[in-house]
C-alpha cells in the first residue's frame, strides 16, 4: 500500500531545504495489527517475548520536505501478548562511547532483551540512564543529539505505553 504524505508536501511548500525523518504507527489493539510507515526514520525494534527475537521494522522512504508528490510504503506486523515495540530516534543509537562504538549496534539488542521483564516506564527510564553513561564515557563529553522513545508493551486485550 502506498500513501502520499499531507505533511511532506506542507513541508516541501512552507519549509524549504528543511527535511525531517518520521515513523507513523497505527495500531489496533483488537487485532493485534500495526502498521507503519517510514520516512528515513530509525526502523522501531519489536521484542517478540515469546519466541526471545528481535525484529527490525524497515521501511526506509525518502525524508520529508524532499519531493512534494513523494509515495511511502505501509507496511503490516501483527503482535502478540508480551511483545514490546521500541520506537526512537538516532539520538538513541547512534550514542558513541569512547571506543567509537555506537550504542545501538553494541549494547542495545542485549538491553532490550536483558530489561524485557522491567514495566514500561522503568525500561525507558534505565536505557536513558544506559545511553547517556555510556555516551559520557572515557573522553566523550556527553550526548550532543536529541533522544525520543516511546516503549509500547502489548498486554491481553490492551496495550501500555511510556
Amino acid at each position: 500500500m502506498l500513501f502520499r504524505s499531507g505533511l511532506n508536501t506542507t513541508l516541501c511548500d512552507a519549509a524549504h531545504e528543511q527535511y525531517v525523518t518520521a515513523i507513523y504507527m497505527y495500531l489496533d489493539t483488537a487485532n493485534r495489527v500495526g502498521r507503519y510507515s517510514s520516512a528515513a526514520h530509525p526502523p522501531g525494534l519489536l521484542w517478540r517475548r515469546g519466541r526471545q527475537t528481535l525484529e527490525r521494522l524497515d521501511g526506509a522512504g525518502l525524508l520529508l520536505g524532499v519531493r512534494p508528490n513523494e509515495s511511502y510504503a505501509a507496511r503490516e506486523v501483527s503482535f502478540d501478548a508480551g511483545d514490546r515495540l521500541l520506537l526512537y530516534s538516532d539520538g538513541l543509537v547512534e550514542a558513541e562511547n569512547a571506543d567509537g562504538e555506537s550504542f545501538g549496534d553494541a549494547a542495545l539488542p542485549n538491553f532490550i532483551q536483558e530489561k524485557e521483564s522491567l514495566e514500561a516506564e522503568q525500561f525507558v527510564d534505565l536505557l536513558l540512564e544506559n545511553v547517556l553513561a555510556w555516551s559520557r564515557g572515557g573522553s566523550m563529553k556527553g550526548q550532543e543529539d536529541d533522544i525520543t522513545i516511546v516503549v509500547i508493551d502489548m498486554k491481553d486485550g490492551a496495550t501500555s505505553h511510556m
